[in-house]
């Protein structure tokens, strides 16, 4: 199984580089709700969440992440991962 964690400063910034890396893939990493909105593919992508500091009270850094897991490698996820 592979394993790519992606950090950047926004939700937005996170949808937009799993958009980037589904280009020409047979399964999208992305996929748009009844009500229109980008949601994540939940089988493979755990949600993109608020980085926290790993302080005795934890709060939040300004970045968000992404974790995506594959059975196959991927070259673009690999490129932009941590």
């Amino acid at each position: 199984m592979q394993h790519y964690e992606l950090r950047a400063e926004s939700r937005a910034a996170i949808i937009a580089m799993l958009g980037a890396a589904q280009t020409g893939k047979a399964r999208p990493f992305l996929v748009q709700d009844e009500t229109g909105d980008t949601q994540v593919d939940a089988s493979r992508i755990r949600y993109p969440y608020e980085e926290m500091t790993e302080d005795e009270e934890p709060a939040p850094t300004g970045f968000w992440l992404c974790e995506i897991w594959l059975e196959e490698p991927d070259a673009e996820l690999a490129a932009m991962a941590l």
